[in-house]
């Protein structure tokens, strides 16, 4: 019964480790190199209302396939946010690091667009990290190309914020071809962008790992071998 036990156990430790596989969340740049305030802060800055913002992430910086249900910013300065309603996009596009087209941001999209979230800013202080938790997952699989993160604000961002305004962490020009922008206010587009984590929170990922079915399979293998030896000591 003991031999049983130990064996059920380890076969559910096998699985639950090849579960884990695309689950860990996937961390885009280094918090604590600059600041920005753009898209979430800064509102009251700009001469004419901001209400289109794109990212566009390297696919290399994902291990695989991934099924994302919140996406991460880490807030460095101020604390006050933008007033607006953000609806939060993610699809996979064609449009490489630094060539994001500028001034036609429909042309940057992919055709598997997915409305992941939409949030109201009211202008209060914002969370040391601002979570975005989709309400429609979108599963990115980067072997099909670079991620997309194409935020609308149908009625312009504003704020009253001045000094207070929340910034978060992000490269300034030096993103090393991590990521870029793309937006109608201000400048400042290739090099650019928020640092981001992508989370996966699901109890299993949909594509495991070639290493983990591996282990699984070889774990497999083990199991049945002691069941054998089990049942050959009892006969």
């Amino acid at each position: 019964m003991t031999r049983i036990c130990t064996v059920v156990l380890v076969l559910f430790t096998l699985v639950a480790v090849a579960g884990r596989a695309y689950a860990e969340p996937v961390l885009i740049g280094t918090v604590g190199d600059d600041n920005n305030c753009f898209p979430f802060g800064c509102g009251q800055n700009q001469a004419a209302a901001a209400n289109r913002y794109q990212q566009v992430y390297n696919s290399a910086a994902f291990a695989g396939p991934m099924l994302i249900d919140e996406i991460q910013f880490f807030r460095s300065g101020g604390s006050l946010t933008n007033s607006g309603t953000y609806s939060f996009y993610l699809s996979t596009t064609n449009k490489a690091v630094d060539g994001l087209d500028t001034t036609s941001f429909d042309l940057n999209v992919g055709l598997d667009r997915v409305l992941f979230s939409v949030v109201e800013f009211t202008g209060g202080p914002s969370a040391a990290v601002l979570s975005i938790v989709g309400t429609s997952p979108f599963l990115y699989n980067p072997s099909l190309g670079n991620l997309l993160l194409d935020i609308v604000i149908p009625g312009g961002a504003s704020s009253d914020a001045r000094d207070k305004a929340a910034h978060f962490a992000s490269l300034n020009g030096n993103a090393n071809g991590l990521f870029s922008r793309a937006h109608n206010f201000g400048a400042n587009f290739e090099g650019w962008g928020l640092v981001t984590q992508f989370v996966d929170s699901s109890a299993s990922a949909p594509v495991p790992e070639p290493a983990t079915l591996g282990l699984l399979g070889v774990g497999l293998i083990a199991v049945a071998a002691q069941l054998r030896r089990s049942q050959k000591f009892k006969d």
